[in-house]
């Protein structure tokens, strides 16, 4: 986050100014009755302790911490002080400290306990209190909507223990774009475009599920909504937490889930299948005619990063996350010292051809692609012929429609994608030129079969 000055001109007809204000203000006048039958009644309170009896209400909505994605009670001092001064003496028992109360805020904010793990156990039991007590005061069979949005499966595991452990059941899960494109925020970062809905009942579950009857299930029901929400345009980090509440609707209809060996399935197990799942419907679909031939599994991490994170920054274990999911050892790539991901601290960043050195060493179809970029735009065409008919990958259909896929995942502008699209302009002749330049005299070893 870049500090600086958040004030904006009132009359600058930017977003944010008075004018802007003012119309929504003016089109829910004028979208809404001025009169209602309905009323509503404000309450503070804990939503650890919630002020009403047992089986009491038809639906909960709430839209719940994100993990340690914003410190609000630090963020709202800056208006605290000033409400106070301006309408603390109408509400006195709203505005009783100095400064926002911090101490039961849940969120995992490790500045405010011993470490991070106190932080995160913290937050945890926390939620799971809140949950647990949205399930106390609901009616059977009444609703639960949970809006989340964190964008690691670290976030997303803590959220689902507290819903598995107060015993509600996901009926029905949504994403729905709620987030401004333009936002700061969204420029430069693997922010995520849409917050998920997790449709709960309160309802009686299943004593016990078998991890290995369930797994079928659970696939078809994460593809099935992931063809949906592929049709409908969701796209990036977006894809894969989207699959997490399909693949919940089956977990949580049990009180635990077991293999036959008697050993408990956690919540972090049935994230990790859900991302395999995902992930192989990502790299069918985006490789639609690669069914003939091989796509390493370097080249399916590459892809897969590209179209769900483009070129930024993310987390290591979600970086390792995709990996595992394509079977490929994240830390070999990066103890390479050219090699296309690159770990600075606790994050991981997917690199381009134009952000690594010259690539001597071709192990695979990434560094074939990097280097035959980097050849296009040194203006040395005449040789990427001869690199891709000593490796084989010029008369390999897989190779290119890699190439066109990564192309296709990034956005316009991008230096990578014009690298490509240069290279891709002239892939017949690289074709035609590279079967001449193959070696005879040592076929090229027959690459696995990953699709079939």
């Amino acid at each position: 986050m870049t500090w600086d000055f958040f004030e904006l001109n009132p009359f600058s007809q930017a977003t944010g100014d008075w004018s802007s204000h003012l119309g929504w203000v003016l089109y829910y006048i004028e979208a809404n009755p001025a009169l209602s039958n309905t009323h509503s009644k404000a309450q503070k309170a804990s939503a650890a302790t919630l002020p009403f009896p047992d089986d009491h209400l038809d639906a909960v909505l709430t839209d719940p911490p994100y993990y340690d994605n914003v410190p609000y009670a630090a963020l709202s001092d800056f208006f605290y002080v000033w409400l106070k001064r301006s309408i603390g003496d109408l509400f006195p028992e709203l505005f009783a400290t100095p400064v926002v109360p911090k101490t039961g805020e849940a969120i995992m904010e490790p500045t405010r306990h011993e470490s991070g793990k106190a932080a995160k156990a913290f937050f945890e039991r926390l939620l799971s209190e809140s949950f647990c007590e949205m399930e106390r005061v609901l009616k059977p069979g009444g609703v639960a909507v949970i809006v989340y949005a964190h964008k690691t499966t670290e976030g997303w595991e803590t959220m689902l223990n507290g819903l598995v452990e107060a015993g509600l059941v996901v009926t029905a899960s949504w994403p729905i774009h709620t987030e401004m494109k333009a936002r700061l925020r969204a420029t430069a970062s693997a922010a995520l475009a849409s917050s998920i809905y997790m449709v709960c009942r309160k309802m009686e579950r299943e004593p016990l599920g078998f991890w290995n009857e369930l797994q079928p299930r659970i696939r078809e029901q994460v593809e099935q909504k992931l063809a949906l929400f592929w049709r409908q345009g969701i796209a990036g980090g977006d894809f894969f937490i989207s699959a997490i509440g399909p693949g919940m609707e089956a977990f949580s209809r049990y009180e635990r889930v077991e293999t036959y060996a008697g050993d408990p399935v956690t919540t972090g197990q049935l994230l990790a299948f859900i991302r395999q799942v995902a992930t192989d419907f990502l790299v069918r679909h985006l490789l639609q005619d690669a069914s003939s031939e091989a796509i390493d599994q370097e080249a399916q991490f590459y892809l897969t990063y590209r179209w769900t994170y483009l070129d930024n920054r993310i987390p290591y274990d979600d970086a390792r996350k995709i990996a595992s999911a394509e079977g490929v050892n994240l830390e070999r790539l990066w103890d390479r010292k050219n090699g296309f991901v690159r770990k600075r601290g606790s994050n991981v960043q997917v690199r381009g051809p134009h952000q690594r050195d010259d690539v001597e060493d071709i192990r695979h179809m990434v560094d074939a692609m990097h280097r035959a970029c980097q050849l296009w735009g040194q203006g040395r065409k005449q040789e990427i012929a001869q690199l891709l008919g000593q490796t084989g990958y010029g008369q390999s259909g897989a190779f290119w429609q890699f190439c066109q896929a990564v192309a296709e995942c990034l956005l316009n502008g991008s230096k990578e994608k014009q690298l490509l699209e240069g290279l891709l302009m002239g892939k017949d002749g690289y074709i035609r030129e590279s079967a001449e330049m193959a070696p005879a005299d040592e076929p090229k070893a027959e690459q696995p079969r990953l699709f079939e």
